[in-house]
């Protein structure tokens, strides 16, 4: 066990954690690994179960729904970033990894030009910009953008 996740706010040896909160288990970390298999059989946290090397072929994509990124090694959150096209990575430190793919998680910009003319559309009336008709596609993408960027 790595790490768990408190289901609410606990005390454990002395400290006070919140709701939703990954505590490293372990020597040295946040909480002992006899206090978190007491507390995950107590139901006030559950275990937070990583990909590991041991199962081959884990995809980027199962890395990626991942919900704790520090349950992932240095190795797979590199192998995230290099698939994303997410640099420069290679010299980074994990804080700063998982800084970078939480960005990319948390962008959710489109790209126009892979959009077709009736998903420009779809997207348009989404957002609330007027289009006619009589526009090209390459005229939707500029009254889109323009108006997303303001």
């Amino acid at each position: 066990m790595k790490a768990v996740k408190t289901n609410s706010a606990i005390k454990c040896g002395g400290k006070h954690f919140k709701a939703g909160e990954t505590l490293l288990v372990g020597k040295g970390k946040e909480i002992s690994l006899k206090d978190a298999k007491y507390l995950v059989n107590a139901g006030a946290v559950f275990e937070v179960v990583a990909p590991t090397k041991e199962k081959e072929n884990v995809s980027v994509e199962e890395m990626l729904e991942v919900a704790d990124l520090s349950t992932l090694s240095v190795a797979q959150l590199k192998a995230i970033c290099k698939d994303r096209n997410l640099t420069p990575y290679s010299n980074k430190k994990e804080h700063e990894l998982i800084e970078m793919i939480e960005e990319y998680r948390n962008d959710t910009s489109v790209d126009l030009d892979l959009l077709s003319r009736d998903e420009l559309i779809v997207l348009a009336d989404e957002e609330g910009i007027a289009i006619s008709d009589e526009m090209s596609d390459e005229e939707i993408r500029e009254t889109i953008d323009e108006a997303m960027a303001e």
